[in-house]
């Protein structure tokens, strides 16, 4: 059964986005504390800790840059399939974020003047960023993909939800308990009609667990569908129905959404 988009699944679909929101701030916090604290370690477990705490507060704060400029530049192009977009900006993030962190160390490990061995520094600085900057993007794709196949379960979830919905309203407990207590009372007098009553009973509870999940049914299964429904009001109304039937079907292979034709029919009645 095709359902036109409701205001449920709306709210519902905002609800989801706030809450995977409100998680993702959570993990932010959580991450960026996690690094300080290891950071923060690794500066009490030296000797020298003023001396290695101004380079670690600065590595912390690149490599924080370098991650979160990596998941900027994957929502921005990875995503949208802006791929020569995403090498244009991520070499130029590498370049700045390598020589903010080369010129900044420079400085910070006492370099003073041109005779110092800067070769080491020149390799592992853009080398620590590349890998910070790819991988915040890899994550930063994670999340999204995962929080599409979130959204979307939970979409079709309310979807599902909401045809059970349908299908209970159709299923009215008052037309049942009467057919029901019509069949029983039929029992006891005219035995020999329950059979074939049941199986048309049965029929329609069928027609309406399977057959309304599709989006278009055979139009003959439909006015079967029809025809075993009024047969068991007949009997539901007994004398009080004045009823004159003509059903026509020359379009045997024709097809319409199911159900299409059904509230005609309960009006009619009611």
């Amino acid at each position: 059964m095709k359902l036109k988009p409701d205001i449920r699944i709306v709210d519902a679909t905002k609800v989801i986005s706030n809450q995977i929101f409100a998680r993702g701030i959570k993990l932010h916090l959580f991450f960026i504390t996690a690094l300080m604290l290891l950071f923060v370690t690794i500066v009490l477990q030296s000797s020298f800790y003023q001396t290695v705490a101004p380079r670690a507060v600065f590595v912390y704060l690149l490599l924080i840059c370098a991650i979160y400029t990596g998941r900027w530049l994957s929502k921005q192009f990875v995503i949208l399939n802006k791929w020569p977009h995403l090498l244009l900006f991520s070499s130029l993030s590498i370049t700045l974020l390598s020589a903010i962190g080369m010129i900044g160390m420079y400085h910070l490990l006492g370099y003073t003047d041109g005779t110092d061995d800067v070769s080491g520094l020149v390799v592992i600085t853009p080398l620590i960023i590349t890998i910070a900057v790819f991988a915040g993007g890899i994550v930063s794709v994670v999340r999204v993909v995962w929080r599409q196949q979130v959204k979307e379960t939970s979409i079709i979830q309310q979807q599902k939800e909401m045809e059970i919905n349908q299908l209970t309203a159709r299923l009215t407990p008052h037309f049942l308990f009467n057919t029901l207590n019509n069949l029983y009372g039929l029992s006891i007098n005219e035995h020999e009609r329950v059979p074939d009553l049941l199986l048309r009973l049965s029929g329609l509870l069928r027609y309406h667990v399977y057959s309304t999940n599709q989006s278009y049914v055979l139009l003959n299964n439909e006015m079967t569908y029809l025809h075993d429904f009024i047969v068991l009001e007949q009997i539901r109304m007994k004398d009080r129905l004045n009823l004159n039937l003509e059903l026509t079907n020359t379009h045997k292979q024709l097809k319409i959404a199911p159900l299409l034709l059904m509230s005609f029919v309960e009006n009619a009645f009611k």
